[in-house]
């Protein structure tokens, strides 16, 4: 390893042990149960298959045995409710440490953290709709990005002559996007579907085709998604569910 690596690596340790010692030092009893959970759960996966685990306490061990003490129900979904064969030896430590036993499916797991964490099944449901929710604006995010990537290096291959100016079809394209030509409108000529860019406030436009319509969708997709997420930003943010604690 290099010098700068093992800097990057000593750094890096550091912070995460700071950390560590931070999150302790929260808890009433200085951290000795969270260290000891973190221990145990380290010796356990060692004890296990010592193959595959050395006993040392690493960084893993401490986020899981946090998640147990403060039931991040979220975290702990993430790492148990899996199928049989996946993190097995986790499921059997985390019932060993609360008793709480866990089914064998994915979806009854789930249901039995959330139960165990206090939230009723109401409110399990409610936060696993948001959950599925943002993980479906992440990846249709994530697909108005590419659009907009893919469609754009098409759009800079090509030329268009612009006020006298010749420039990409991507240039001219993002320039009249910032010009306020925001709306998208179709119309017919003939029996063929024709598109015009149109800016609603100076009622101008200009004729789009092809991928140029594709990207202005994309683009001013995206301005949806951005504004949508402002607004959300700015809403005073509601009670929080609670959960039910014993």
């Amino acid at each position: 390893m290099s010098f700068v690596g093992a800097l990057a690596s000593a750094c890096a340790w550091l912070k995460e042990n700071q950390a560590w010692e931070n999150k302790k030092a929260s808890y009433p009893d200085g951290g000795q149960q969270v260290e000891m959970l973190a221990r145990q759960y380290a010796s356990f996966l060692h004890e296990s298959m010592p193959t595959h685990h050395d006993g040392g306490v690493r960084d893993m061990h401490r986020s899981f045995a946090i998640a147990i003490m403060d039931k991040e129900v979220d975290y702990l979904i993430g790492w148990i409710a899996r199928s049989r064969g996946q993190n097995d030896l986790s499921k059997k430590f985390f019932t060993k440490a609360t008793g709480c036993k866990l089914p064998a499916t994915i979806r009854d797991i789930t249901a039995t953290l959330y139960a165990w964490a206090g939230f009723t099944p109401e409110q399990a449901s409610t936060r696993e709709a948001e959950k599925e929710a943002n993980r479906e604006a992440r990846l249709q995010a994530k697909r108005i990005d590419d659009d907009i990537r893919w469609i754009g290096n098409s759009l800079s291959s090509s030329r268009v002559n612009h006020e006298g100016e010749i420039k990409t079809t991507k240039e001219f394209m993002d320039e009249i996007l910032g010009q306020g030509y925001t709306e998208i409108r179709k119309y017919k000529s003939g029996a063929v579907d024709r598109y015009a860019l149109v800016n609603p406030d100076i009622q101008r436009s200009y004729l789009i085709k092809g991928q140029m319509v594709d990207y202005a969708r994309a683009v001013l997709a995206k301005r949806e998604q951005e504004k949508a997420s402002l607004i959300r930003e700015e809403v005073p943010e509601a009670t929080p569910i609670q959960a039910l604690r014993p």
